[in-house]
């Protein structure tokens, strides 16, 4: 088990899953995302302040489980900032390379596409990785995650900025991940990310919606 950080922690153990989310520079507000900052501050104090240690686990998961939810409804509110990726043009080029990563780098078993941010859920090929790590860099597990979503935003935001014919940050450098830690945990993060464009009034059913892609084989 091992930890990176870059603006926030991240908890991650070989052979485990992860939903992902990632959003477009810019596409929400600032002053939304400090008050949602401040507002989950306050709350943790108050867990902290719990004495009961089983009791402060199960406060802390359902208190970033409720804000992650605020997070995504902001995102589906739409009413500021970039929408680049309902230019179908651009979906494509995010669409092949997440399936382009699929058998190398990871195994890709859920996805979403919505006009803002994107929610991936995908098995890491740890096995590959350990082979090519060399033994003074031990703890590169803590990084293959960060390093997959860094080379995807990378290769994307160029064939997207082309594309759309302007310059400069594309993807937002943080990214939210979540360990999925069993069946259960799988099976609710593949439904949330389907159901996404659904909830946010895209598409009436999952099917419907063009840009969902699930691998019924892991569930």
């Amino acid at each position: 088990m091992a930890f990176y950080r870059r603006n926030l922690p991240h908890l991650i153990i070989p052979g485990f899953p992860f939903f992902v989310t990632t959003r477009l520079a810019g596409s929400l507000p600032q002053q939304k995302l400090n008050a949602l900052r401040e507002e989950f501050q306050k709350e943790t104090q108050k867990i902290q302040k719990l004495k009961n240690k089983q009791s402060r686990i199960l406060h802390k998961k359902e208190l970033h489980r409720t804000f992650f939810l605020k997070y995504d409804d902001f995102l589906h509110e739409r009413s500021t900032g970039p929408t680049w990726l309902a230019n179908e043009q651009v979906a494509q080029i995010v669409h092949d390379s997440l399936h382009w990563g699929d058998g190398r780098l990871y195994h890709l078993i859920a996805f979403t596409l919505m006009p803002n941010h994107i929610h991936v859920v995908l098995l890491p090929k740890w096995e590959n990785h350990k082979e090519k790590i060399s033994q003074e860099r031990k703890d590169e597990d803590a990084y293959f995650l960060a390093r997959i979503m860094e080379s995807f935003k990378k290769f994307t935001a160029r064939k997207a900025n082309k594309i759309l014919g302007r310059q400069g940050q594309f993807w937002q450098h943080e990214s939210y991940d979540h360990l999925i830690r069993n069946e259960r945990e799988l099976k609710r993060a593949v439904n949330y990310t389907l159901q996404n464009p659904v909830k946010a009034g895209l598409a009436a059913t999952p099917d419907d919606y063009r840009w969902n892609y699930v691998n019924w084989d892991f569930l």
